[in-house]
């Protein structure tokens, strides 16, 4: 009697959502893959955020882009 014992492969991590500087598990049930192109590698799984997470997203980036608040950029000094 012989056993074969199949290969597993390891499911690729998954990845969670960013929402309102924090990240946190989607509570969708859908999910794309994410592969590298030269080699078909699934690297990692990502949520397709629901309704209510796009929601909360648009309105956090709302928050924090309020009238009047600028970020100072950077600039290379002139003798580069």
């Amino acid at each position: 009697m012989t056993s074969t014992v199949a290969a597993l492969k390891p499911q690729a991590p998954t990845v969670k959502m960013l929402l309102d500087g924090r990240f946190v598990d989607s509570k969708s049930t859908e999910w794309h893959d994410v592969v590298n192109p030269a080699t078909q590698e699934v690297l990692a799984q990502v949520p397709f955020a629901t309704d209510a997470e796009i929601e909360a997203a648009v309105a956090s980036a709302k928050r924090r882009s309020r009238p009047g608040r600028t970020r100072r950029s950077r600039r290379a000094p002139a003798s580069c």
